[in-house]
């Protein structure tokens, strides 16, 4: 994912992330394993988009 917004940064495009396909996160333990894996992947992220400022 690192790749693409990188080069979605360069081009100067605003890529639309998903997180899970449906259904996929029924693979998750429950509804916290969720809530914790939206959170870590937004904070990558927000993380990520500070960097490039």
């Amino acid at each position: 994912m690192e790749k693409i917004l990188d080069k979605a940064d360069e081009l100067e495009m605003v890529p639309i992330v998903g997180l899970f396909y449906f259904g996929q996160d029924e693979g998750l333990q429950d509804e916290q394993a969720v809530i914790h894996a939206v959170e870590n992947a937004v904070d990558w992220i927000l993380k990520k988009a500070i960097k490039m400022c």
